[in-house]
């Protein structure tokens, strides 16, 4: 039966095995398997599922495909594994996103605290990590998952670090605050620099930005 955590049993280069809490494993098989045909899809691999034991294993749908497609499988199962949705998993397809995991190494009454400083009241201090940092967060059993764009998720994992450690909230979101500051500074500097075309699609990927979260 699969732990709360989930963890590596096979590390090959042509094949990941992964063991999942159970209370997931519904959701990476998805109704009628839908979404299970989905991740096989988009990501082209193949994916065997025991249930019974909460271990999923990745093969590349032949010997010789790029085996970075198990690997971009494997994270998306774990980010399944570790709480995200399917949607926010599928992410991950994109090599501009990629997905970080702290693991908590505290008692249980430490890690309510923990868990309730990082989602604040109605999810408030999650969501504003997610939204300075256009990231997504999971926190589950003993791990908190960010999935995000490859410059971003490091400002949003100081933060949940800083929470953890005992900071203040007010100064968790002075730095997100700064962060979001100084990154549209950037922004602005590189439509500035760009011609036409590139403009068209800085400002596609902007708008994307906004509303994927």
């Amino acid at each position: 039966m699969a732990e709360e955590d989930d963890y590596y049993e096979n590390s090959d280069i042509e094949e990941q095995i992964l063991r999942i809490p159970q209370s997931r494993i519904g959701v990476i098989i998805g109704k009628n398997g839908s979404t299970k045909s989905l991740i096989e899809d988009k990501a082209h691999i193949i994916l065997d599922i025991d249930s019974s034991e909460g271990v999923v294993s990745i093969k590349p749908v032949k010997a010789d495909d790029d085996p970075i497609h198990v690997w971009i499988a494997r994270d998306i199962i774990k980010a399944i594994g570790r709480g995200f949705s399917e949607e926010k998993a599928l992410k991950l397809l994109d090599q501009d996103f990629y997905l970080d995991i702290i693991t908590l190494e505290h008692d249980s009454t430490r890690l309510r605290q923990i868990r309730g400083r990082i989602i604040g009241e109605n999810g408030r201090t999650r969501r504003i990590i997610e939204q300075s940092t256009r990231s997504n967060i999971s926190v589950q059993g003993k791990t908190i998952g960010i999935i995000g764009y490859i410059d971003e998720v490091p400002v949003a994992k100081k933060a949940i670090e800083m929470l953890i450690d005992g900071n203040r909230h007010s100064t968790i979101y002075k730095l997100l605050e700064n962060h979001r500051i100084e990154r549209k500074r950037e922004e602005t500097k590189k439509i500035n620099q760009c011609d036409g075309f590139h403009l068209l699609f800085l400002l596609k990927k902007h708008f994307i930005n906004a509303y994927s979260l």
